[in-house]
C-alpha cells in the first residue's frame, strides 16, 4: 500500500530529533515495529545511514535472483526518487554500501522454506533464505524499517541489527468471492496482503481465469474455496469489522496448519487493521 503516512508521521518525528540534537542531546534508541513481528530480533548498538548511492547485489545469472531484485530495486526508487543499480552477487568489484540477496543452496520444505534472516550492519544490508518467497518477506521487513527510518529525501538511519524470522502456519489466507476479488485487486488490497506475509487466497466460485493471477503476485497462492483442508479454520470479520473469534484462544493448544479470514464487501469501511491484527497471529509465536 502507499507509505506516505508513514513518512508524513516520521517527517514529524525528524523535526523533534532535529531540536534535541539542537539541544545537544542525544535522540532516542529508534523503536521499529514490523507487521507481522519478526519471531528473533538481535539489536546491536549503533546504526548505518544508508543513501541513494548503494547497490542491490543479487546473482543475476538466476532468474529468480533476479526478478526478486528488479521487484526491490523499484520499491527503493519509489523511497529515494532516484535510480537504483543491480550488481552481480559474484562480481569481484566491492561496493561501500550494498543490500545483498542471497538464496541459499540448503533444502528446505514447509514454513522453513519462507524463513529469512535479515542481518544488517555497519556497511551492508543482508537478506538470505532458502527460497524466492524467503526474501521477498525479508524484503518487506527492511521496507518497513526504512519506512520507519526516514531522515530526508536522500538518506536513511537504520539500527544495526539481526532478524531471523519464520512463520508458525503454513497456510495464511484470505477466504473471498469471485466479484470481490476483482475490487480488492482493484483497490490495492491484495498487494498489502502479501506484504502482510499472507501466502494464500481462497476464492469461492472459483474460476480457471483466476490462475492467471500467479503472474502478477508471485508469492501468493490463488485456491479454490472448495479445496479448504478440515484443519484450517475459517473465521469472519462482523459487520463491526471486529474478528469474530478470539484468535489467541483459537491458536492456543490447538493442532491446525494455517488460518483463512473470510472478508466480503458486506464488511463495513476500512478493515486493514483487522487484517493485520490477523496476519501477526498467524506468523508469529511471540
Amino acid at each position: 500500500m502507499n507509505r506516505a503516512p508513514l513518512l508524513l508521521l516520521f517527517v514529524a518525528v525528524l523535526a523533534f530529533t532535529i531540536s534535541c540534537k539542537k539541544e545537544g542531546n542525544k535522540s532516542p534508541d529508534q523503536v521499529i515495529n514490523i507487521i507481522p513481528s519478526p519471531n528473533k530480533i538481535l539489536k546491536r548498538s549503533g546504526s548505518i545511514q544508508y543513501d541513494k548511492n548503494f547497490r542491490v547485489i543479487a546473482d543475476v545469472s538466476d532468474s529468480s535472483s533476479s526478478i526478486i531484485a528488479t521487484y526491490l530495486v523499484n520499491e527503493l526508487e519509489e523511497i529515494f526518487n532516484t535510480e537504483i543499480l543491480i550488481s552481480d552477487l559474484f562480481s569481484t568489484r566491492k561496493y561501500s554500501q550494498s543490500i545483498q540477496l542471497e538464496i541459499l543452496n540448503d533444502v528446505q520444505s514447509g514454513q522453513e522454506l519462507e524463513s529469512y534472516k535479515l542481518d544488517i550492519t555497519s556497511n551492508q544490508i543482508k537478506i538470505s533464505a532458502s527460497s524466492p518467497i524467503g526474501i521477498y518477506y525479508g524484503i518487506q521487513s527492511l521496507l518497513q524499517i526504512l519506512d520507519q527510518s526516514y531522515l530526508n529525501d536522500i538518506s536513511f538511519t537504520i539500527p544495526k541489527m539481526i532478524i531471523k524470522d519464520t512463520p508458525q502456519l503454513s497456510v495464511r489466507g484470505v477466504l473471498v468471492t469471485q466479484s470481490f476479488l476483482k475490487e480488492i485487486i482493484e483497490s490495492g488490497l491484495v498487494d498489502h496482503l502479501s506484504k502482510l506475509k499472507l501466502n494464500s487466497i481462497y476464492v469461492s466460485n472459483y474460476s480457471s481465469l483466476i490462475d492467471t493471477l500467479g503472474t502478477a503476485y508471485p508469492y501468493l497462492k490463488f485456491k479454490d474455496g472448495q479445496t479448504l483442508a478440515d484443519n484450517i479454520p475459517v473465521i469472519s470479520i462482523d459487520l463491526d469489522n471486529a474478528i469474530s473469534q478470539d484468535l489467541s484462544q483459537l491458536l492456543s493448544g490447538n493442532k491446525i496448519n494455517g488460518l483463512v479470514l473470510k472478508i466480503s464487501s458486506s464488511s463495513t469501511g476500512d478493515f486493514e487493521k483487522e487484517i493485520e491484527l490477523f496476519a501477526e497471529s498467524c506468523w508469529s509465536n511471540n
